[in-house]
């Protein structure tokens, strides 16, 4: 892979963390919804316990990484860590202290929290990167 593929991904991916990261904190947080997989526990935790999502989404995801280190391989496994690690400083130190959140009709938060997280998946995926947690494992 030359440097301009690389820089290109790595382009996609920062506009994708970013933009997934407005979706969970903006719309889907303030909602009180939890999706599924690691993100949704590290929100209900957050919730309970005031952890900060990033931080929580990381460390549940160590386990994963080492499983996904033997099923998947070194390169995947790095490339996958290098994205939660910078989904989670985007969204504990750039996002929830900058962005403000949505207090209107909780169905419209869910559907915009939605269309953004899965926006911003949507550009990390298709560099054949990973956010981790489920995705590590089912990639």
């Amino acid at each position: 892979m030359n440097r301009k593929e690389r820089m290109l991904d790595l382009f996609f991916e920062i506009i994708g963390l970013f933009i997934m990261s407005i979706g969970i904190h903006s719309f889907i947080v303030p909602a009180n919804i939890a999706p599924g997989g690691v993100s949704g526990i590290a929100i209900m935790i957050q919730y309970l316990w005031g952890a900060p999502i990033g931080f929580m989404t990381l460390l549940m995801n160590i386990p994963i990484f080492l499983l996904s280190w033997k099923r998947l391989g070194k390169k995947y496994t790095l490339q996958s860590l290098g994205a939660v690690l910078l989904s989670s400083v985007i969204l504990d130190y750039v996002i929830t202290p900058w962005f403000p959140v949505y207090t209107g009709e909780r169905l419209l938060g869910t559907l915009y929290g939605g269309i953004l997280a899965g926006a911003g998946l949507g550009l990390v995926f298709s560099r054949g990167f990973s956010t981790g947690g489920t995705d590590a494992i089912c990639f």
